[in-house]
């Protein structure tokens, strides 16, 4: 389930339960369309309960977005599967991570 909260150009959202490849396509569009109607967005990944490859290119995806469209997207507390997934495909800390989650120190 994704929640929505838009205010003064700031997107606000809230990911509760799995992003995998049966969710991917529908919160596709939960996330694009608020992005594109917004300055900047918050997603918050604290209640990400399972994440699997398809979750990770969604996630990638709104950064690519965002990018393309000058836009800002900041991903904020990250749950453990996020963190584990990212640890398990190894993507770069020093130039994923620090986009993509500006919020954790990256060691």
């Amino acid at each position: 389930m994704i929640t929505v909260e838009i205010e003064n150009g700031l997107s606000r959202l809230s990911i509760e339960g799995e992003m995998t490849i049966a969710t991917a396509l529908e919160q596709r569009q939960s996330i694009l369309q608020p992005l594109a109607e917004c300055d900047e967005m918050e997603i918050n990944l604290s209640r990400v309960s399972a994440l699997d490859v398809a979750g990770l290119q969604l996630l990638l995806l709104v950064q690519l977005e965002a990018a393309e469209t000058n836009k800002k997207v900041s991903l904020v507390e990250p749950s453990a599967a996020l963190l584990e997934i990212f640890d398990h495909y190894k993507v770069p800390s020093q130039h994923c991570l620090a986009a993509v989650l500006p919020a954790r120190k990256i060691a």
